[in-house]
């Protein structure tokens, strides 16, 4: 699987994983996503699914963290994700959390540029 999008859907309440990547998952685009009340929010199993894209999700009060054994990419060097149990500390209130988000599991991934609050469409210019 590779060079997909996953946008614009409200992926709530499963028992499993709100997304689950395996074996050779690259170059996917995931972002406007709402994924909430999973046991998992995301999770990609496997060291060759990697390099694919997270961006203006939010991840709220899923029962586990976002968990990865490869590395990608969770931000789009601008905008990160949404996270309700991230402790986020917006100093200049642009927006944006003023520390990185580290994503669990065996990958060393960040979100850089983590949401400070979920994002609402119209505070897309002020970010930008």
């Amino acid at each position: 699987m590779g060079a997909n999008i996953i946008a614009d859907n409200i992926i709530p309440n499963n028992k499993g994983r709100g997304i689950y990547m395996e074996s050779s998952s690259r170059n996917n685009l995931i972002f406007d996503n709402n994924i909430s009340n999973n046991n998992e929010g995301v999770l990609i199993y496997t060291r060759d699914s990697d390099n694919d894209t997270f961006f203006q999700n939010e991840f709220y009060k899923n029962k586990m963290k976002n968990i990865e054994d490869s590395i990608n990419n969770w931000d789009n060097k601008y905008l990160g994700n949404y996270y309700s149990d991230f402790i986020c500390i917006d100093g200049d209130g642009n927006g944006l959390c003023d520390s990185e988000h580290k994503i669990s599991g065996e990958g060393s991934s960040v979100d850089r540029y983590p949401l400070a609050r979920p994002i609402a469409r119209s505070d897309l210019d002020k970010i930008l």
